[in-house]
């Protein structure tokens, strides 16, 4: 049953386990061609936005915004598309498959230890 309601579901939320922590979910989700809206606790660092280009308008800090922007997306077509498709680039699987988003974010790490800094 599941497997016939995925693909008609158009949006997700994210939130952590761990205020400011991030998962691979909305990955999932892109892939998925879901459009996926954050929490404002969900990467405290902002690695969403600053490796992966997602714009903050997808964080969230109430049901009633999250309402508000689901209801412009549905509402204005073009919109919606640019959505999917910031999220389509975001999870280019080709970066995925030939290891180089891997292969960066190791090599952002150590900048990070380098300078002595405690968290992405």
């Amino acid at each position: 049953e599941l497997q016939e309601i995925l693909p008609t579901v158009k949006y997700t939320f994210c939130y952590p386990i761990i205020p400011g922590d991030i998962s691979g979910k909305w990955v999932e989700d892109s892939v998925n061609g879901m459009i996926p809206f954050f929490h404002d606790s969900y990467d405290k660092d902002r690695i969403l936005i600053s490796q992966h280009g997602i714009p903050e308008w997808f964080f969230v800090s109430t049901p009633e915004e999250l309402r508000k922007k689901v209801d412009f997306l549905e509402s204005n077509k073009d919109a919606y598309e640019r959505a999917r498709n910031i999220f389509r680039k975001a999870v280019d699987q080709d970066k995925y498959r030939t290891g180089e988003h891997f292969n960066d974010m190791i090599n952002m790490a150590i900048d990070y230890i380098k300078l002595g800094k405690k968290s992405l």
